[in-house]
C-alpha cells in the first residue's frame, strides 16, 4: 500500500487538499447546539375541570383517561396529579422518538374518551412537557419617547409575521402589555327577580350572540342565504344581549349582572434595566438548533429596525446561543491551547523544526477529515463532540509522533546515508503494525456505547463517535500523508551539523532514558524488588477503591458554568401587578448602581400581584458566585418580603431531577397514609437530616361537601333536575364559559361567574336560592349535606397510587454521605413513626438512572477490555501476552480515583467515559515496548537484557505521547473558561489515569514479563526451542 502511495504520491498529495479543503468548507454547514440532541420525548394533558375536586375527577374519570393512556406505544412512564379544578398527566417516553410522532400517538389515545368527559374537561391541552429550561430566547423592546401599550401597536404588525416563521422555533410570542377583559358578574338576586338561572343566562347568551342561520335555496339566476338578524357587533355591546322577557320588556345581560369590557393591565409585567418593555419570547422545537433560531429571530429585528423610530431599542435579555457562543469557543481555545503545549512537548523533545512541522501538520489535517465524517454522520458541533475533539487532540498526533520518531531515529544513526524512499518505508514498517493495533484499540472500547442505558447512549454517542472519526483519520494520515511529507522534506544527506534546538532536545530525553535505564534494571536485577513492586501497586490500587472511590460524588453530567442570578421575591401586602412593581423598584435601582460595573442587563418580571424575579446578567460566571452570595445577605426574609436567591442557566442540558432519599408507604386507607407521609416528613424535617424534604402528593386536605339528592322533592318542581340544580352549584362556584369571541386581534372569552365571596361557608351554599314560581327555594331543600375531608391533591405512577417522602442533600454528595443520610432516615423512621397494623414502607432508589448508566458504563469497560484482549491476541499469537498488557489498565484507575478526588471532581458519565477510553490508550504504550521486544529479542541473549532494550528504546515515543495527550487535555482538566466544566471530568479522568498508568507501564511492564516463564523472546529461548 505504502509503495503505491509513493508511486502516486502527486496524486495523494492533490487528493490531501481536495480533501482538506472540503472539510472546511463543511465545517460551516455544521449545526450547533450547546447539547447533543437528546431525543426521550416527554408530553403534557392538562385537564381542566373546574367544578369537580380531586377525589370527584379521579373516583370517576381517572380509570378512562388512565387506561386510554397507559396503552399508548411506546410509553415508558405515566405520572398522573390530580388537583382541586385540574388534573395533570404527565408521559414519558422511550428514547430516540420523534417528538411530534408521540404527541400524535396521545391524541389518538384520548380521542376515543373524549365524549366521555364531562364537557368542561374536554378542551384538555396536548404539549410537550419540557424541563424548566427548554432554551428560551427573552428580548426586551423598549423605549424612552413611547408608552408600552403604543410600541405594542408599532411593532407587533411588523414583527409577529415573519416571527411566527421562524423554522426551529416551536412559538414566538410578543407579550401585549394590555389585555382586552369581558367580565360578566352575575347578579344572584336580579335574577331571581326575573325567575332566571345561571343556566338560562348562559344559554340565552350563546343563542343570541350572533345571527341564527336558517338555510339557503336558489333559483335559475342567483343563490340565497337566510338568517334570523340577531345579535351583536362587537365585544363591546355583549350587555345588549337578550336573555329573557318580562312581560313585554325584554330583560338585557346587563340587567342581571354587571357587565365590564375593558383593556386592562396584563397579568405580567416587564422591565428592562428600568423600562418598561414589551417582551418577545421565542421558544425552540424539540431538538431544534437553538443557535439558528436565534440568529433568525435577530435577523428578522436586525431587517425591521429601521422602520422604526430612533429610540425604539432592543435587548436580549436571555439568550441560550450567546451561551452555546462562548461555551463552545471556550471549548475550542481549550483545543487550541492544548494542541499548543502537545506541540511544545515536541519541540522539547524532538528539538527538529521540520519534524514539528510535519507532526503538527496531522492535526488539521486530522480535524478536517474527521468534520467530514461529522457531517455525513449528521453530528452537530456541540460541548460533548468537541469535548471528544479536544481529548483527541493529544491522541491525533500520537501516530504520527511513533511513526516520526522512528524515522527520525534511523536518520540520526544511518550515518551519512541518503534519506530515500527505502529508508522511509522501512521506518513506516517496523512501527505500522504497533500503530494499527494501538489505534485499533483506542476505537475498540467505544464499540459497546451503544448498548449502555439509554441516557448513556444519548449523551455520549456524539463524543465516541467524534474520537473514532478524529483517530481514524490520523491513522490513516500517519500511514500516508506523514511518510510523504518527511520524504520531501527529508531527501538528501543528512544534515551534520545539529541545531541548538536538537542538541538541547537530545539531551534531556538522553538523560530522563538514563536516569529510566538505570532504575528498571536495578528493579528488575532483583525478583524480590520486582515482586513488592507488583503486590504493592495493586495493594495501593485496592486501597482506593476501598477508601476513596466511595467518597467521589456521583451525578450524570456536569451542567455549565452560567453568568446569571435569579432574585426571586415575594410580597404578603400587595394587590396588584403595579403596586408589587413600584415596591421593588428601590430594589432594582440598587442593583442597577451597586453592579453596574458588572451588569450586561437587569430584567424584572412581575408573574403575580405578590410575586415576581429579577434576572441579573453578569457576562461572565467569574462573579456568579460572589454576587449570588451577597445578595443572600443584602436581601434576607422580612415579614413583608421573601427572597430566594439561585443561579440559573438558560441552556442547561435536560437531566432529570434527583433526590437522595424516596421512601414509600402503602396502606388500605388513603387518607391515613397521606396523614403519615406528612408526619414522617415532619420529623426528617426537624431532624435536619436532609436539606429539602417534600411529599407526593400534597398532604393538606380541603372539607368536602356531599350533596344526596331528595329525588322526591327534586321530582316535586318541574322543570328542574338533579344536573340543572348541579349546573346552578357549578356556575356559582366556579362560574362558567359562555361565548368566545374576535375583537380586531384579540380573542376573548367571557365567562359567567358571581361576585367573589359570594359563598364563603357552608351555610352560604346550603342558602343558595333558585327561582321557582316567583319565589326563591335554598338548595337544601333539594338535598341533604354532610360534611368530610378530602385529599386536595392525588397522584398515580402507571395506574397505581402513590404516597411518597423524598429528601434531598446540597449539591453532588458522595455515595458515602448519601448512605449514611439513609441509614440515620432509617433509624429515625424505625424509632418515632409507628405504622398502624396493615401499613408499611419501603425505601426506593431515587437514583436508579443515573446508577444504571454508571453500571451500565462499568459493564462497557469491561466488554470493551475483552475486545482488546482479543484484537491484542490476535497481534501477539499469545494468550499471556495479551494478559500482561492488561495489567496497566487497572493501575491507570489509580490515577482516575485520585485525580477525581483531588480535583473536587464527580463520577459522571463522562469521567467513566475516559476510564473506558484509558482502557484503550493505557494499553498502547505497553504494545509498543513488546512489539519491539519480540521483533529484536532474537539480538539478545538474555530477558532482562533484551527489555532493558526495548524499554529503553520506546522509552522516548510513549513520554513524547503521554505528554502530548496530557496536555492536549490539561485546558479541559483545568477548566479554562465558562462551558468546558462539563466536560472537565473526562480531562481529569484521562490525565490523571494516564499519567499515573504511564509511569506504571514502564516498570510494571519488564517486571511482569521477566518474572513469567514462557514469555522469553532472547536468542537463548529460540536456541532452547529449537533443541
Amino acid at each position: 500500500m505504502l509503495e503505491f502511495i509513493f508511486s502516486r504520491r502527486r496524486g495523494i498529495l492533490l487528493l490531501v487538499v481536495i480533501v482538506g479543503a472540503a472539510g472546511f468548507v463543511l465545517l460551516g454547514e455544521l449545526p450547533t447546539t450547546l447539547y447533543p440532541a437528546m431525543r426521550k420525548p416527554r408530553v403534557q394533558v392538562t385537564v381542566s375541570h373546574p367544578a369537580y375536586t380531586a377525589s370527584d375527577f379521579y373516583e370517576s374519570y381517572a380509570d378512562i383517561l388512565e387506561n386510554a393512556l397507559l396503552g399508548t406505544a411506546d410509553l415508558e412512564h405515566l405520572e398522573a396529579r390530580y388537583r382541586n379544578g385540574n388534573t395533570r398527566y404527565r408521559l414519558e417516553f422511550d428514547w430516540g422518538l420523534d417528538g411530534d410522532e408521540v404527541r400524535s400517538r396521545v391524541e389518538s389515545s384520548l380521542a376515543p374518551v373524549r365524549n366521555s368527559l364531562p364537557e368542561e374537561a374536554r378542551d384538555y391541552r396536548i404539549a410537550a412537557w419540557r424541563s424548566d429550561n427548554p432554551g428560551m430566547l427573552s428580548i426586551a423592546v423598549f423605549s424612552t419617547e413611547m408608552e408600552p401599550t403604543e410600541l405594542y401597536q408599532l411593532i407587533e404588525p411588523v414583527l409577529q409575521g415573519p416571527l411566527s416563521r421562524v423554522h426551529d422555533a416551536e412559538n414566538v410570542t410578543i407579550i401585549n402589555v394590555e389585555e382586552l377583559r369581558a367580565e360578566v358578574t352575575l347578579d344572584h338576586d336580579a335574577m331571581l327577580r326575573y325567575g332566571l338561572t345561571p343556566s338560562d343566562v348562559a344559554r340565552e347568551v350563546q343563542a343570541g350572540y350572533r345571527p341564527l342561520s336558517v338555510g339557503t335555496f336558489r333559483n335559475a339566476s342567483s343563490q340565497y342565504g337566510v338568517r334570523v338578524e340577531q345579535g351583536i357587533d362587537s365585544i363591546f355591546e355583549i350587555d345588549r344581549i337578550r336573555v329573557a322577557a318580562f312581560g313585554d320588556t325584554p330583560v338585557l345581560l346587563r340587567d342581571v349582572a354587571d357587565v365590564s369590557v375593558r383593556y386592562d393591565l396584563p397579568r405580567q409585567i416587564f422591565r428592562a434595566d428600568g423600562a418598561r418593555s414589551v417582551m418577545i419570547y421565542a421558544e425552540p422545537k424539540d431538538g431544534g438548533n437553538i443557535r439558528r433560531m436565534s440568529a433568525d429571530v435577530a435577523e428578522i429585528l436586525e431587517a425591521a429596525a429601521p422602520g422604526f423610530p430612533e429610540h425604539v431599542q432592543y435587548r436580549f435579555l436571555v439568550d441560550p446561543a450567546d451561551f452555546i457562543d462562548t461555551a463552545l469557543g471556550n471549548v475550542i481555545f481549550a483545543a487550541v491551547l492544548g494542541a499548543t503545549l502537545a506541540m511544545g512537548v515536541i519541540i522539547l523533545l524532538l528539538g527538529e523544526f521540520k519534524n514539528i512541522l510535519i507532526i503538527g501538520l496531522s492535526i488539521p489535517l486530522s480535524m478536517l477529515l474527521t468534520f467530514i465524517l461529522m457531517y455525513m454522520f449528521e453530528i452537530s458541533l456541540n460541548l460533548i463532540s468537541l469535548g471528544g475533539m479536544t481529548l483527541s487532540i493529544g491522541m491525533i498526533i500520537d501516530s504520527s509522533i511513533v511513526v516520526m520518531e522512528n524515522i527520525h531515529r534511523h536518520r540520526r544513526s544511518g550515518g551519512g546515508r541518503r534519506v530515500d524512499r527505502a529508508l522511509i518505508l522501512e521506518s513506516v514498517r517496523e512501527v505500522r503494525s504497533a500503530v494499527v493495533v494501538s489505534t485499533l484499540t483506542s476505537v475498540i472500547v467505544f464499540l459497546p456505547l451503544p448498548f449502555t442505558s439509554p441516557i448513556t447512549a444519548a449523551i455520549l454517542g456524539d463524543l465516541a463517535r467524534t474520537v473514532i472519526f478524529a483517530l481514524g483519520s490520523a491513522l490513516v494520515v500517519a500511514l500516508t500523508v506523514i511518510p510523504l511529507l518527511a520524504y520531501y522534506l527529508f531527501r538528501g544527506r543528512l544534515e551534520s551539523k545539529k541545531s541548538v534546538a536538537a542538541r538541547l532536545s537530545e539531551a534531556l530525553l538522553g538523560r530522563m532514558t538514563g536516569a529510566y535505564r538505570a532504575s528498571l534494571s536495578a528493579l528488575l536485577s532483583s525478583r524480590t524488588a520486582s515482586v513488592m513492586f507488583i503486590l504493592g501497586s495493586f495493594g495501593a490500587l485496592l486501597a482506593l477503591l476501598v477508601f476513596v472511590l466511595p467518597r467521589v460524588p456521583m451525578e450524570i453530567i456536569s451542567e455549565p458554568d452560567s453568568d446569571k442570578v435569579v432574585l426571586f421575591f415575594s410580597n404578603s401586602e400587595t394587590e396588584d401587578g403595579e403596586e408589587l412593581m413600584a415596591a421593588i423598584e428601590p430594589v432594582e435601582q440598587e442593583l442597577l448602581e451597586r453592579y453596574a460595573a458588572d451588569l450586561e442587563s437587569l430584567f424584572v418580571q412581575i408573574r403575580s400581584a405578590s410575586s415576581g424575579s429579577m434576572i441579573l446578567s453578569l457576562g461572565t460566571s467569574a462573579r456568579r458566585a460572589e454576587v449570588e452570595a451577597e445578595l443572600g445577605v443584602l436581601y434576607p426574609d422580612s415579614a413583608e418580603w421573601r427572597f430566594r436567591v439561585f443561579p440559573w442557566d438558560p441552556a442547561a442540558m435536560p437531566l432529570p431531577f434527583l433526590w437522595d432519599f424516596h421512601l414509600q408507604i402503602e396502606g388500605p386507607d388513603d387518607l391515613v397514609t397521606v396523614q403519615l407521609i406528612d408526619d414522617l416528613a415532619e420529623i426528617m424535617r426537624e431532624s435536619r437530616v436532609y436539606n429539602r424534604v417534600a411529599t407526593s402528593p400534597s398532604p393538606s386536605q380541603a372539607q368536602e361537601l356531599i350533596l344526596t339528592p331528595r329525588r322526591e322533592v327534586i321530582d316535586a318542581f318541574p322543570g328542574y333536575s338533579v344536573s340543572g340544580l348541579v349546573g346552578i352549584g357549578r356556575t356559582i362556584l366556579a362560574g362558567s364559559q359562555a361565548i368566545e369571541m374576535t375583537e380586531g386581534r384579540d380573542t376573548v372569552s367571557v365567562r359567567l361567574v358571581y361576585p367573589d365571596g359570594a359563598v364563603t361557608s357552608r351555610n352560604d351554599f346550603e342558602s343558595i336560592l333558585v327561582p321557582y314560581d316567583g319565589r326563591g327555594v335554598p338548595l337544601r331543600h333539594f338535598f341533604d349535606v354532610r360534611q368530610r375531608t378530602g385529599p386536595t391533591e392525588i397522584v398515580t405512577e402507571d395506574g397505581e397510587r402513590s404516597f411518597n417522602v423524598y429528601g434531598r442533600l446540597p449539591g453532588y454528595s458522595s455515595e458515602d454521605l448519601r448512605a449514611e443520610r439513609q441509614a440515620q432516615a432509617i433509624e429515625l423512621i424505625q424509632d418515632t413513626l409507628r405504622l398502624p397494623e396493615g401499613y408499611s414502607y419501603r425505601v426506593l432508589n431515587p437514583r436508579l438512572e443515573v446508577d444504571n448508566s454508571i453500571n451500565s458504563l462499568f459493564v462497557a469497560l469491561v466488554v470493551s477490555l475483552l475486545a482488546v484482549f482479543v484484537v491484542l491476541t490476535l497481534q501477539f499469537n499469545s494468550l499471556r501476552v495479551p494478559l500482561v498488557i492488561l495489567l496497566t489498565v487497572p493501575l491507570g484507575f489509580m490515577g482516575v480515583i485520585l485525580a477525581l478526588f483531588l480535583f473536587d471532581s464527580t463520577l459522571s458519565l463522562n469521567s467513566l467515559l475516559g476510564t473506558i477510553l484509558l482502557g484503550g490508550i493505557v494499553v498502547n504504550n505497553a504494545i509498543i515496548m513488546l512489539d519491539f521486544y519480540y521483533r529484536n529479542g532474537t539480538a539478545f541473549d538474555t530477558r532482562r537484557e533484551a527489555l532493558l532494550q526495548a524499554a529503553t528504546l520506546r522509552f522516548a515515543p510513549i513520554i513524547i505521547t503521554m505528554s502530548t495527550t496530557i496536555l492536549g487535555m490539561l485546558p479541559i482538566a483545568l477548566a479554562l473558561g465558562d462551558g468546558t466544566n462539563v466536560i472537565q471530568p473526562l480531562g481529569i479522568s484521562v490525565s490523571g489515569g494516564l499519567f499515573v498508568s504511564t509511569l506504571f507501564t514502564l516498570y510494571m511492564i519488564p517486571c511482569v514479563m521477566n518474572l513469567i516463564p514462557g514469555l522469553d523472546a532472547t536468542k537463548r529461548a529460540h536456541k532452547r526451542a529449537s533443541e
